[in-house]
């Protein structure tokens, strides 16, 4: 590259530099203060900023120490409602539902339990996996469980399961 093109090439690129810092302040007609790169108006004024305030970046010089023991893992306790699917639809003629859990770790420790619930209101507590509700009443039932430590915490509960309960409608006879 010859002199004298790379003397233009930096006298274009100064040319830009300079360009882009001027900043311009105008009032526009409803009072508003605007600033733009280029004049709006003849009542424009150039605006000189402060320099950018930078820092050059540093290494640092604390390094955090690496453990020396492994950290006690915390067990992760997952439970899902496997039967029945969410919004299945019960028959009239099946008159009881089952409902089964799967939990991940299995019920290890002494004095933990599952709480049933159907519509928010406690079905039962049991150490199984499953129960059998008897004649559950017709309408859209919201089944959920929690697991129960044996310190009386809440280790896991399930998202709700719908189940649509269908029962015939008894009318008496008209007069």
């Amino acid at each position: 590259m010859t002199v004298a093109r790379l003397l233009l090439l930096m006298l274009v690129c100064l040319g830009l530099t300079t360009q882009a810092a001027d900043i311009y302040k105008t009032r526009d007609k409803d009072g508003n203060i605007v600033f733009s790169d280029k004049p709006l108006s003849d009542s424009s004024e150039p605006v000189n900023l402060p320099p950018i305030n930078s820092v050059p970046s540093t290494t640092p010089s604390y390094t955090p120490p690496t453990p020396q023991r492994q950290q006690q893992q915390q067990t992760v306790y997952e439970l899902r409602i496997a039967s029945p699917r969410n919004n299945v639809i019960i028959s009239p003629e099946q008159r009881d539902l089952a409902i089964a859990v799967k939990l991940n770790p299995p019920l290890l420790e002494e004095g933990q339990v599952l709480l049933y619930f159907m519509d928010g209101e406690l079905l039962e507590e049991s150490t199984t996996t499953s129960i059998l509700v008897r004649e559950v009443p017709r309408g859209a039932r919201s089944f959920t469980v929690e697991w129960i430590a044996a310190d009386g915490t809440t280790l896991a509960i399930s998202e709700p399961v719908t189940a649509n309960i269908m029962r015939p409608i008894v009318r008496p006879p008209a007069p």
